[in-house]
């Protein structure tokens, strides 16, 4: 992947150049890729996706005002049509105070996050081992009676930003995944359940991930009415939390700070959350797939706070959200090829100072909801005032033991409001899909119904 983005050097010289005689600042972000994709159905072959790609977009500002376009004819003439392109846009809209294209310090001398030995998978290697995991899942649980959904793939990706101000830096990744999921059936009703994993090893954990898929579906057969309502204690397993979190992350974005669109506008400093929580972004954290050394503007990055101990530290900034606003960039700049300058995280690493094994955990209260999964989670969310209603799966623990899996009942809360609430963590932390690393966690209390 670097190989390409090598090659185009002078092409990306020669636009820069230009941009500079036209009296505009240029920021390009090269990015090539390749992906395989395999899924199978009764164990053969069901679909089969391999696609190479390269593109890059273009930034220009010019006297405050800014403008974007991108292309994926690379040559010549393509990409300076599409610096002109930029240019012209730039004309048309307003002008931004703030608007600029950065001088980031030197990026420090890195590896890439890339494994050679990825390069030797094949279209067959994964769709044998997609192939394996459906026939470990029917064996392992005769309730299983279809497997809607399993594939595997690939993929490996490079980027490359250079800009008029003199930022070239490049970096290539490359990681596989696989998933299953599982219909379980019990003659009295239907659930469908899962598993996935995404990682930088050659091995898929075939055994593992259909062992998962097939225990996480048949512990939700059987299932009954909610039998309590009201506040009581919660337990989010991890995905279910990290999915909640995931729909309220945008507070923690300078940009929707300035727009008016989180409430954590003056809110440094102030307790956020139960002292038990670190909210940490961390750019390389291990099995992420979404790591790098730099973001999007080139500004190196380092490991950020966003809680610590439950305190508010940091929001997300690039260069022109931390101008606005007077304070230093802590480099979480983010666009696409083809849209403007916004901020993101990297990978979210969840960490709780108080843990207790599982079991534990779940006696810590004569009744415990256990949230899996929630359902519908982005139409019953509302991000500004931190309030949520979702439908959920889980269990209902009664003295520290499982009595039963629930039929689909309601969670409700307030996001803000439940931080404050988090008493425990389990000790189950893993890096999930979605590149979020966090356990199981304890909430004194959230409000049920069936």
């Amino acid at each position: 992947m670097r190989e390409k983005l090598e090659a185009i050097t002078p092409i990306l010289s020669r636009t820069l150049e230009k941009a500079r005689e036209l009296g505009a600042d240029a920021e390009i972000k090269a990015v090539a890729g390749k992906s395989i994709h395999i899924k199978t159905f009764e164990q053969a072959l069901d679909g089969f996706d391999y696609n190479t790609s390269m593109a890059l977009g273009i930034r220009v500002v010019n006297q405050k005002h800014e403008g974007v376009a991108y292309t994926e004819r690379i040559n010549e003439d393509a990409v300076l049509e599409t610096l002109y392109e930029a240019i012209a846009n730039a004309e048309v809209c307003e002008p931004k105070p703030f608007a600029q294209i950065a001088t980031p310090p030197p990026c420090p001398p890195f590896k890439d996050f890339y494994e050679p030995e990825l390069d030797a998978i094949t279209p067959e290697t994964l769709r044998d081992a997609s192939i394996e995991m459906e026939k470990i899942a029917r064996e392992r649980d005769s309730r299983i009676v279809n497997i809607p959904h399993a594939g595997a793939g690939y993929h490996a990706g490079a980027q490359r930003i250079v800009s008029t101000t003199g930022t070239d830096v490049m970096e290539a990744a490359n990681h596989v995944s696989a998933y299953l999921y599982v219909l379980g059936d019990d003659g009295k009703e239907k659930r469908l359940g899962g598993a996935s994993r995404t990682g930088m090893s050659a091995q898929i954990d075939t055994i593992g991930i259909a062992n998962e898929a097939v225990d996480n579906t048949v512990a939700l057969l059987n299932s009954e009415p909610i039998p309590v309502s009201g506040e009581i204690p919660v337990l989010l397993f991890r995905e279910a939390w990290s999915d909640l979190l995931g729909a309220f992350l945008s507070a923690f974005s300078a940009k929707e700070i300035l727009e008016g669109r989180s409430p954590l506008k003056n809110k440094l400093g102030e307790t956020l959350s139960s002292p038990i929580l670190s909210l940490i972004d961390d750019p390389r954290a291990e099995n992420a797939s979404s790591r790098s050394f730099f973001d999007d503007e080139g500004f190196p990055v380092e490991s950020l706070a966003l809680i610590e101990n439950g305190v508010l530290q940091n929001i997300y900034h690039n260069s022109q959200t931390a101008a606005e606003m007077g304070v230093p960039n802590n480099a979480r700049a983010a666009r696409s090829i083809g849209g403007s300058l916004g901020v993101s995280g990297n990978a979210l690493c969840v960490k709780i100072s108080d843990t207790l094994p599982m079991e534990k955990l779940m006696a810590r209260y004569p009744e415990i909801i256990y949230v899996y999964n929630f359902q519908g989670l982005h139409a019953g969310v509302n991000a500004i005032s931190g309030d949520f209603s979702l439908m959920a799966e889980g269990f209902y623990y009664k003295d520290g033991v499982r009595q039963f899996s629930l039929k689909p009942f309601t969670v409700s809360g307030n996001f803000w409001k439940m931080l404050n609430a988090l008493e425990l963590g389990a000790e189950d932390a893993v890096m999930l899909p979605c590149d979020t690393y966090t356990p199981s966690l304890l909430v004194k209390s959230l409000s049920v119904s069936g």
